[in-house]
């Protein structure tokens, strides 16, 4: 009776996660439609963080199949087959995204380091694709063939934890390194009194950055956890339910990072247009003009 209770609460909280990721998505295409200008609609950028939204969407409605769906069933292991490709786009998304978003300070700070960590991003995405296969063939093989060896079933088996497992590992380093990368540039950034070389739009980068590593760090850690429960157990699909939500917090960290730097990008626009049109009405006047560090307003000065 606590099970049945159990799963039809978790199958409620799935319903409402997945409703909640979808909005998400929507609101995150009206402002790609709406403020995005039509070159840089379909970016790289843009790209990934639509893959990584539907993704958030589908992962969620897969631990719904899996929690409606008996463990022999083929609706759940095709359900474990899905997720765990989905998993390996969302590594390959995040990863990209973070690497793309802080590889020109990588480069210019961790020059040794950036060769072995741009070669680890070349060939995540191998290592993504081949940890999805083991749970696609026992979704697959098994029931076409139920009579296979018991060895060979037994290797899918272990290929299919261990390798989801060793990509897990791969991300958590990943994620490390971008959050050492992010942290040291705060605190440099901080200690730089120069306005001229201080780089705003990384600054809030690396801000965004830190919390969404913390976030993806937090989930792949649950996620290993819910390895340890019982497919049958209530706590290892809560477990998933979490885990997919920091896959969405991370998701919301990153879209949050966009409209920052839109509004970051606005306020410099705005700014220059105050600095020309100051600097045309006081040139005349002999004033000085310059840009506040403190209030980042324009200042005049009599000449």
């Amino acid at each position: 009776m606590i099970v049945a209770m159990n799963r039809a609460e978790l199958l409620n909280t799935s319903l409402v996660c997945i409703a909640l990721s979808a909005s998400s998505t929507i609101c995150l295409v009206v402002f790609i439609l709406w403020f995005d200008g039509t070159q840089h609609r379909w970016s790289i950028f843009n790209s990934q963080l639509l893959a990584m939204s539907t993704v958030s969407i589908a992962l969620f409605a897969t631990t719904y199949i899996e929690i409606d769906s008996d463990s022999l069933e083929l609706a759940y292991q095709m359900a474990w087959a899905v997720g765990a490709a989905l998993s390996g786009l969302w590594v390959i998304a995040f990863s990209r995204h973070s690497w793309k978003r802080s590889q020109q300070v990588i480069r210019q700070r961790y020059k040794k380091k950036e060769k072995i960590f741009r070669r680890i991003i070349e060939y995540l995405p191998y290592l993504a694709v081949l940890q999805a296969l083991p749970s696609i063939m026992q979704a697959t093989l098994n029931d076409v063939d139920p009579s296979l060896p018991a060895l060979y079933q037994r290797l899918i088996y272990i290929a299919a934890i261990a390798l989801p497992l060793l990509t897990l590992i791969v991300m958590l380093v990943l994620d490390g390194f971008f959050l050492l990368v992010f942290i040291q540039h705060i605190s440099t950034f901080s200690q730089e009194l120069s306005v001229e070389k201080r780089d705003s739009s990384f600054n809030l980068v690396a801000r965004f950055g830190i919390a969404a590593c913390v976030i993806n760090i937090t989930g792949v850690f649950i996620l290993g956890i819910s390895f340890m429960f019982s497919v049958e157990d209530w706590v290892g699909w809560l477990l998933s339910l979490v885990s997919n939500g920091c896959v969405h917090a991370a998701f919301l960290c990153l879209f949050g990072l966009k409209v920052a730097l839109y509004l970051e990008k606005e306020k410099e626009m705005k700014l220059g247009n105050d600095l020309r049109l100051a600097s045309a009405l006081h040139s005349v006047k002999g004033d000085e003009i310059r840009v506040s560090s403190a209030s980042g307003q324009v200042e005049t000065r009599k000449g």
